[in-house]
């Protein structure tokens, strides 16, 4: 073959092609490549990670196809399936019906095996049994006493014996592990005079915040700026707790058509809660703690946020401290953990233990 023909072949060959042709090859060109360089360069960039103090995130933008009709949402793009669940600690559960005076708590990691850890009092259950953000002990109310233990066993002690054992207020833990919220009377035999405040584990002592007297189930973002909780009209309130700053979140209790009384958690910069949202005509409002969620809501808004669920039923949600989201949801094999990054995509899930059926999660911690 001559040049002379090897161009008009040439020439032939880029009149057939489209420009639309011409991209898809590049592109598809360009994903090997960067598919080889990534694999290459993977090793070293985990050794550098390693080094370095501290722990580093690098998020890979990655293609994903939309979605087909009754297919689950996209996977984000992860550089292996040992590294979906990092930064995820372990999952504390209760039972949400028992007859027993003791129930185990227990305790699972994606990937793990189910353990079971300290046992607790059967009249806790879900209701007031809140586990550390480290992960490391459990309290509850028993009568008037704020009781903490370990969670694999020992150390079990009064913190204090001076709590209102009937209050909604806690206990939950503040951010740092060190300190619980609880409500103390300062007007015994009167119902809604109490004192809603903080307790500190090392030493018993208790310090008021300011606080509606008809407050309950109070959840704190991850930094401590921000705390949630709901009121006696349905209403979730958000503080600054630096500038003391207060809002409601905006179409919620207070006459409008949904409520909420059950709050689980809430985003790192307050900006979102999971909750568990009704509307006027259902029951709601009594003291003792659901965790169910069925909603994560914007707070500055009052709009529901969309969850790459693929179509099923959400049934808890807890905020982790980098803003990724852990969603239990209900599916045909069983429930299961969905991780959900910052952005809203679905990286990875897995199934629960066959035995985790008929619990709730109390805590979901992070490592």
């Amino acid at each position: 073959m001559n040049d002379q023909r090897l161009r008009l072949d040439l020439a032939d060959l880029a009149e057939e092609a489209t420009p639309v042709d011409l991209r898809d090859r590049v592109l598809r060109t360009s994903r090997r490549l960067g598919i080889r360089r990534a694999v290459a360069s993977s090793a070293a960039a985990v050794a550098l990670l390693g080094a370095a103090t501290g722990t580093a995130f690098a998020i890979q933008p990655g293609v994903t196809p939309d979605p087909t009709p009754g297919n689950p949402p996209p996977v984000a793009a992860s550089p292996s399936p040992a590294d979906r669940w990092v930064n995820v600690g372990r999952v504390f559960y209760l039972p949400t019906v028992s007859d027993q005076a003791s129930i185990p708590l227990s305790a699972w990691r994606p990937g793990g095996e189910l353990s079971t850890l300290v046992d607790l009092p059967g009249s806790v259950l879900g209701t007031n049994a809140a586990v550390s953000p480290d992960g490391t002990r459990v309290a509850w109310v028993q009568d008037t006493e704020l009781m903490l233990a370990d969670v694999d066993g020992p150390g079990r002690r009064v913190v204090t014996a001076r709590v209102e054992g009937g209050s909604c207020w806690g206990p939950s833990w503040s951010p740092d592990s060190q300190a619980l919220t609880v409500a103390v009377s300062h007007k015994p035999g009167v119902p809604l005079a109490l004192l809603h405040g903080l307790v500190d584990i090392r030493t018993g002592t208790f310090t008021s915040l300011k606080i509606e007297a008809d407050s309950c189930h109070p959840v704190w973002s991850a930094d401590g700026r921000f705390l949630a909780y709901t009121d006696g009209k349905g209403q979730v309130v958000v503080t600054n707790r630096k500038s003391m700053a207060t809002r409601v979140v905006p179409r919620l209790g207070g006459g409008n058509h949904y409520y909420s009384y059950d709050v689980a958690s809430l985003s790192p910069d307050g900006s979102r809660v999971a909750l568990l949202r009704i509307d006027y005509k259902q029951e709601g409002g009594d003291t003792g703690r659901n965790l169910s969620v069925n909603m994560i809501l914007d707070t500055r808004t009052g709009a529901s946020v969309a969850l790459p669920l693929g179509g099923r039923k959400l049934l808890q949600a807890y905020f982790l401290p980098d803003d990724r989201l852990v969603a239990r949801v209900s599916g045909t094999d069983g429930t299961r953990l969905l991780l959900i990054d910052s952005d809203g995509r679905r990286v990875t899930e897995a199934v629960e233990p066959a035995a985790l059926r008929n619990h709730q999660i109390l805590a979901v911690t992070s490592s």
